[in-house]
Formats: structure tokens, C-alpha cells, sequence
């Protein structure tokens, strides 16, 4: 069918096709290395018809493209406005990797996350896991370690949990714990430190500074 335009408070584009359909492609012509192209998001303001870019997402080059096909690698950039700056928020490079607030440095990992260290007390970080447990149900945040243990399948190896030690409301003690998985079996807990920086190790329950429980007999 031909494709057509129409408005209800906004813009539609429509075709039947059977596969993806490339609605809308945003081409610039130039062939220079900075050469890139965007969607950018716009709002307006109280006290006078301003337009002001409120968001943008670019496609940009990493570097200049030639007829080799190994230079034609391109990134993602999602950008936010802060106090009417638009600013680099994230970036996904052609290697997958996720930069978050930082555009350098992106070989360390599949991720690399660049921010003040915010918290309270030591417990200061980039990077915030919660659960969305109610408070009465050991809300818990946590950290799985899997990979492939054959061909074609996966398992979940280790974690690293921190969690709610009590059902209390309005009871913040906070724990942590080391789980680990024995063939056959499903992951369990090795060891744990409590809210009292009391270390068990083969317990969940340490009586001491160092609590070490061996059930082998």
C-alpha cells in the first residue's frame, strides 16, 4: 500500500509490510568525520513562545568512513537539557558498550557508569539496585554472575545479595550476602555479613565477629 500522513493531535505514518518497516530515515549527505544526524525533542516555556530542545538522540561517526567497510562504525548519543544545556547523557558505541554520563574510557566492560559517588554513611556508589518488595518481605537488591556451563545454555553461577534483615516497619537494618552453587543444586547462601559486621560463614545467624559453621559432621 502507499504510505500516508495523517494528524489526530499528532503525526501518524502507516504501511502494511511484511517485515521492518523503515518508517522515517534521517540522512546527512556529508562525508566529513563529525558528520551526524538527529532527533531532537522540543518544549516551550511559560512567559512568551520560546522553543527550547529538551532532548536529543544523534547518530554520529567514530570515525571518518571510507570505502573499507571496517570504518563504518557508529554510536548512539541520548542527550538531556539541564538548565537549558543540552548535555551527553548516555552513548551506545558499535561495539555495544554503554557509556553513562562519560564518553571515554568504554573498554573496561559492557558498561561504564561516570557520576559523583552519592549515598550515606561508607555505602556510596554509581549505581543503585533496588527491590520493589514491599518492606515486610525482605526487600532485596542484588548482583547475579552467569554464563554458558555448555553449548547453547546458561546458568546462574554466583551473587551478591543486599537485603532488609528484618520484617520490622520503619526497620532499616541492611545485610549482606555471598551465594554460591554446587553442581546439581540451585544456588545457596556461603556466607553473610550481618548489621552488626558480624561475618558467618556457613551460617545466616553469626554470633561472633567471625562465625565459622561447618554441618559436614
Amino acid at each position: 500500500t502507499t504510505p500516508f500522513i495523517s494528524g489526530d493531535g499528532g503525526m501518524c505514518i502507516e504501511q502494511s509490510y511484511d517485515g521492518n518497516l523503515r518508517a522515517i530515515t534521517i540522512r546527512n549527505k556529508d562525508t566529513d568525520a563529525a558528520a551526524a544526524t538527529s532527533l531532537a525533542f522540543s518544549l516551550n516555556r511559560s512567559g512568551g513562545d520560546y522553543d527550547f530542545v529538551s532532548g536529543e538522540i544523534k547518530s554520529v561517526k567514530e570515525q571518518s568512513w571510507t570505502t573499507t567497510d571496517t570504518t563504518i562504525d557508529s554510536a548512539m548519543v541520548f542527550s538531556t537539557t539541564e538548565n537549558n544545556t543540552l548535555t551527553e547523557r548516555l552513548r551506545i558505541t558499535s561495539a555495544g558498550k554503554v557509556g553513562v554520563n562519560t564518553t571515554t574510557a568504554l573498554n573496561a566492560g559492557v558498561m561504564s557508569l561516570y557520576g559523583a559517588d552519592a549515598g550515606e554513611g561508607t555505602a556510596k556508589g554509581q549505581l543503585e539496585l533496588k527491590d520493589n518488595a514491599a518492606y515486610d518481605a525482605t526487600p532485596t537488591g542484588g548482583i547475579i554472575f552467569s554464563g554458558h556451563h555448555t553449548a547453547g545454555s546458561q546458568a546462574i553461577f554466583a551473587g551478591i545479595r543486599g537485603f532488609k534483615a528484618n520484617t520490622g516497619d520503619g526497620d532499616y537494618d541492611g545485610c549482606l550476602a555471598f551465594d554460591v552453587r554446587k553442581h546439581g543444586a540451585i544456588a545457596y547462601e556461603a556466607m553473610r555479613i550481618d548489621e552488626d559486621g558480624q561475618v558467618g560463614i556457613g551460617t545466616d545467624n553469626p554470633a561472633a565477629k567471625l562465625h565459622l559453621n561447618d554441618d559436614s559432621g
